[in-house]
Formats: C-alpha cells, structure tokens, sequence
C-alpha cells in the first residue's frame, strides 16, 4: 500500500531522471523508430478559478523545482452570461497577478543562487540562462449561465447560436480577442465539447477555428484547440496552424463502469485515430479518479482517494494495464470502488505518449 501521494511535482522529478538516465516507465513499451530525434519533454497545465489555493502551490511548487519546463499556463475558464456575452471571472484575475507575484519572487531567488549551482535533472535549462518565458493562454469554454439561475455546461446549443452563420462567426471571433488582449494573455484556447456526430456544426466550428487562427496571428496570439476523445477524426479536415490538444481521459467516470481514466490500449488507439491532424499535437492526461458506489459517482484527487484508502484500511492495488490504482470499500452497507491516477500512472502514460513521437503533454490540473 502507498504511503504518501506520489503529487504532480513528484511525476516531474520522476520524468527528469527518466529523461536524463534512459529508463522507462513501470511497464516496458518498446518505442517504434522515430523520424526525428526525441524533443525535450514540454508541459503545459491548466489552473483553474475554483481552486486559487492548489493552483498556486502547485504552481510554485514547479517553478522553484524545474523551471522551464512548464512552458504554458491555461486559465481555466472563460465563459457566457444568461445573455451570451462572453466573461471572465474575476477570480482568474486575482490568480493572474498572485502568480506573477510569485514568479517573480522565484526568479528573485534564481538569481541570488550561487553561480554554477546544478540546476535540476533533466532541466534542459542551461547554466546562466534566463527562465524561458511562460505563455499563458485564456481558455474559452462553452459553458453559459442560465436567465432563472444555475448555469448550462458544454452547451451545444449555444454553439450554434454563436457559430451558425459567418456573421456571427465573425463577431465572436472579435469577441474573443479583444477579451484576451484586455486581459493580456499570449494565447487563446478553444474548448468547445458537446459537439459529438452534429456534422453540420462541425463544419461551422472548423470554420470558426480556421478564420480565428488567422485574426489571433495577425494580433499575435497563439491557438490551442482542446478535442474530446470521441470526435469523428477521421470524418474531419481540421486547419493548420492551431495546436492541437487532444484530451486522454474520461474513459471511464461518470456514466460508466468502474475504472481508469486512461490505459494503455485508450491512449494508443487515440494516437492512431489523430495522426491526421496537422503539426505538432499535445495530449493531455488528469490525476485523480472517482468513487463508484450504486448511489452516485464522486470525483477525487489524488490526496482525497490515497487518505480514504488509507482511512479505510483498504488494500490499494496497481492495475498492469493502466498502471492506475484501485480498491475497494464497504461504508454504511454500500459497497464502493476507487479508480485512480498518481504520479506512477502519469510517468507510464507520459512515457507511453512519447514513444510514439514528438508530443507535448498537457496535465489537468495544478492542485
């Protein structure tokens, strides 16, 4: 049984050493022969507004430990009022300039260190060399708040409200911009979900995607475009020049069976199902899992499902196709199973990814 929570700054530390020493990941996946040299691991992350508290300190955690290797910051999310007008919450702001505050106070202590001390394994970073800058990107999602209260997540409707003609493509192309150059960001990052088989709305998004990649350059903004695992790829042309972030998750969770929220065949088949979108693509993988029992289905973090194993005296078990962990309880007569993902599972999954090719990685979520 684990005795501490192996936490996202512990997965870095153990993808350093694996990139500095040549090892692999619990389970050996062979790598097939890759065109190009293999590229320094590139991480990006999401913080989000609900959680100022563990997106700081995971932050602050990466920033004094391995800086660098974060190379974007998602905030985590924009979203539309009862009237469709697009806004950010007010808490991304103050997350914002809390973050500033302490990057600064990191880069105040890199300067202060003596000279030719080590810098961490597998770094990349050269010794003398300033932090590379972060990008930080404004997620927009299609969430809406509804006129009698309560808010519509991954609205499809409202898609269609804001896509459906060139017009109003076009005026929430505007929108968008001059949002995130009042807000300041670098980058803009479209996740738009709930579009599933609607084969016409594809079309008005891939539109929609094509004519923002085009303004947000001519403004000097970069584009991520976030993709669920069950969009119809091989139906679709999607525009060049966005990046494309493809979300490794949610195999199982809400509505379904008890299990990981990624293994090993899931991530493989997804490779294999976006190996025609154009450049670069980055995969994005979550920690954390969820508790079935026959009532509900509650999402945990990594801490939260470690302590209840823990509390339960329950025996946490390692599954050899996911590399996720698990275990089971009784509470009050309900019978519970616990699926979830620690440093361990995310370090296999990385290396999984990357045998496969140039990627980046994205992680759900600093906490």
């Amino acid at each position: 049984m684990p005795k501490k929570p192996l936490t996202i700054l512990s997965l870095f530390f153990l993808v350093a050493l694996c990139l500095s020493s040549g090892c692999r990941g619990p389970k050996e996946t062979p790598p097939p022969p890759l065109s190009q040299p293999r590229q320094p691991l590139e991480l990006s992350a999401w913080a989000v507004y609900w959680d100022t508290e563990g997106a700081l300190r995971g932050l602050a955690e990466l920033e004094g430990k391995l800086a660098g290797r974060l190379v974007s910051l998602q905030y985590f999310a924009a979203y539309f009022d009862a009237e469709n007008r697009l806004f950010i919450p007010r808490a991304i702001g103050q997350l914002r300039d809390k973050a500033a505050a302490g990057a600064g106070a990191v880069a105040e202590g890199a300067a202060a260190a003596p000279a030719g001390a080590a810098a961490p394994a597998g770094a990349d970073t050269p010794a003398g060399a300033d932090t590379p800058a972060r990008i930080t990107y404004l997620t927009v999602v299609n969430d809406r708040l509804l006129p009698g209260g309560g808010s519509s997540l991954k609205d499809s409707q409202l898609l269609w409200e804001l896509l459906d003609t060139e017009e109003k493509r076009q005026a929430h192309i505007a929108e968008i911009l001059s949002l995130a150059a009042a807000g300041g960001f670098d980058g803009i990052e479209i996740d738009y979900e709930a579009i599933r088989k609607d084969t016409v709305l594809w079309q008005h998004f891939l539109s929609f995607i094509d004519r923002l990649f085009l303004a947000a350059a001519e403004q000097g903004f970069a584009l991520r475009v976030v993709l669920e695992p069950g969009v119809p790829f091989e139906n679709l042309t999607f525009p060049e020049g966005p990046e494309y972030v493809i979300m490794c998750y949610n195999l199982h969770g809400p509505g379904s069976p008890p299990g990981p929220k990624a293994d090993d065949d899931f991530l493989l088949r997804l490779v294999q199902k976006t190996a025609g979108l154009p450049g670069r693509r980055t995969f994005a993988l979550a920690s954390g899992g969820f508790d079935w029992s026959v009532h509900q289905v509650v999402a945990l973090t990594e801490q939260q499902a470690l302590a209840l194993g823990t509390g339960q005296g329950a025996e946490i078990c390692r599954d050899s196709a996911s590399q996720a962990l698990s275990f089971s309880y009784r509470q009050e007569n309900i019978d519970h199973q616990v699926w979830y993902a620690d440093g361990v599972t995310l370090e296999h999954w990385i290396n999984l990814l990357r045998n496969q090719g140039n990627c980046g990685i994205a992680l759900w979520r600093l906490e």
